[in-house]
């Protein structure tokens, strides 16, 4: 732990080009992370990496660009690693809920397959289904 720290410490006082260095290495490491907790699905770690830096990597160029968070490694680094944690998280339960909801319509993916649709159209309905349902009111 005193040698994570101390590298911390070399980190946070090395130049300014450092902190993108920093924060596209903890990207990698939060795709890898999350691609480890879906282990079972093909490309997880190419689709965790492209989710992760465009999500979390937009918002922190944006932040940075419209000035709410300083140009400096003592400021990027810390808010720029809450949000990859929070995109990681976020990510890794999305391709967890995909997983499951493809497991238990393996019937139904199998029958539209014997159908013969289009492959990009087999699962669109799974991937509405990650968003939570709203109910419907009788008035609608």
């Amino acid at each position: 732990m005193i040698a994570v720290g101390f590298v911390f410490i070399v980190l946070l006082r090395g130049p300014r080009w450092t902190s993108g260095v920093i924060l596209a290495l903890m990207m990698v490491v939060a795709a890898a992370t999350s691609a480890r907790r879906a282990k079972s699905i093909p490309g997880a770690f190419q689709t965790s990496l492209c989710a992760i830096a465009v999500g979390a990597g937009l918002i922190i160029a944006i932040m940075v660009l419209t000035g709410v968070i300083q140009h400096t490694i003592t400021a990027l680094v810390p808010v720029g690693s809450m949000l990859i944690a929070a995109a990681m998280n976020s990510n890794a339960l999305a391709l967890d809920r995909f997983r499951a909801e493809v497991e238990s319509h393996v019937g139904e993916i199998e029958s539209a397959w014997a159908l013969g649709p289009r492959p990009r159209r087999r699962l669109a309905r799974f991937r509405a289904d990650l968003l939570p349902r709203q109910p419907h009111s009788p008035a609608q």
